[in-house]
Formats: C-alpha cells, structure tokens, sequence
C-alpha cells in the first residue's frame, strides 16, 4: 500500500469517528493555500482544481512541473486573462498533466 492510498484509508477510518465524537475539523480552502503546499500536495500524488487568478506564472509553472513529476491532473481555473507566452510556459512545465479552464 503506497502512502496516498494510507492517507486515504485514514481518512476514511478516522473522519467519520472524528465526526461521531463532535469533531468537525475545519474545510480547507485551496485558494489559500501558500504555492508550496500546493505543491507538496501535487508531489504527495493529489490532483486538485485551482483559480490561476492572484497567482504569479512562476508558481503556476511550478505546480504544473510538480504535476508532471507525480503524474498527477493540475487544471488551472480563470486563466483568460494571462498572456499566450505564459500559458505555453505552464503547459510546457506541465506536458500533458496542466488543463486550463476559462470559468
């Protein structure tokens, strides 16, 4: 068993009960999250949906490479407004594993 399917496992086992003794662990907000837990996150094997809005194309570029390197689905929300030059950039970091979304 690798380590994502652990975590996923514990959460499973563990959320539920956490939840029956009135725990309720607050949610989490990808938007808020600092570029470098992203991409641990993307390096740990998790997929995730993001707004590109507010975020440089550096870190953009980043979290497509991660993705890259774990084979794991990066999709960038709101990218309307970056240059094309920026776009090829993240796609070229991400090479197959980056989608943008106009929404």
């Amino acid at each position: 068993m690798g380590l994502g399917e652990f975590i996923c496992l514990a959460r499973c086992l563990i959320g539920p009960a956490l939840t029956c003794l009135g725990y309720n662990p607050p949610h989490m907000n990808l938007a808020e999250l600092p570029i470098d837990d992203l991409v641990r996150l993307v390096r740990a094997g998790a997929g995730l949906r993001l707004e590109a809005a507010g975020r440089s194309t550096d870190d953009l570029v980043r979290l497509a490479a991660a993705g890259r390197a774990e084979s794991a689905r990066v999709v960038l929300r709101g990218v309307s407004g970056l240059p094309v030059d920026d776009l090829v950039r993240i796609a070229r970091a991400g090479a197959g594993f980056v989608s943008f979304e106009d929404a």
